[in-house]
């Protein structure tokens, strides 16, 4: 199985554009044709793009 280290910029990428190529890398992992991998910073990165401060 292929192993990709996936960043922030991807996961917030795909967010905007879902029919878009970052989108696609999440459809492969869904199907279970990719591994990712993400660090901690990475991890929290996004919970900064995506959080609300209601």
């Amino acid at each position: 199985m292929t192993r990709v280290v996936i960043d922030a910029s991807v996961l917030v990428s795909a967010a905007i554009s879902p029919s878009g190529p970052n989108a696609q890398i999440l459809d492969l992992v869904a199907a279970n044709k990719i591994r990712t991998y993400v660090t901690p910073v990475v991890v929290e990165e996004c919970s900064a793009c995506f959080s609300t401060n209601g």
